[in-house]
């Protein structure tokens, strides 16, 4: 559903592995894009890190596909430090089912932007 001159930096409909929590999450195809679908099957998820290509000032977009919420926990140290995700909220963030959220590397950890 992408316009094609999008199709160099989308990777869509990625799927979380078969654990109900994701460390140093890794996508399966496509580490070099920016903006994700990402999907979810049998229940919440947590994803506590992301491990894409971590260059200072990236920014990452996924989108939740699936039919359950994503949670994106706050510094949790069952990632490796520079793959954490820190929140706006300063707690676990719930991705909803069809909601978007931005975050940028900073050169340490990845921050969500919320607008």
């Amino acid at each position: 559903p992408w316009p094609d001159f999008l199709n160099a930096w989308i990777r869509s409909f990625l799927s979380l592995p078969s654990t109900a929590s994701t460390n140093d999450y890794t996508p399966s195809t496509g580490a070099g894009f920016s903006i994700y679908q990402v999907s979810s099957t049998g229940g919440v998820w947590n994803v506590t890190g992301v491990a894409i290509s971590q260059v200072s000032g990236q920014r990452v977009t996924l989108t939740n596909a699936g039919a359950n919420t994503i949670n994106l926990t706050h510094n949790d140290g069952a990632s490796a430090a520079a793959n954490r995700i820190f929140t706006h909220t300063g707690a676990a963030y719930g991705l909803a089912i069809g909601r978007t959220i931005e975050m940028l590397y900073n050169g340490t950890n990845w921050r969500t932007l919320a607008w």
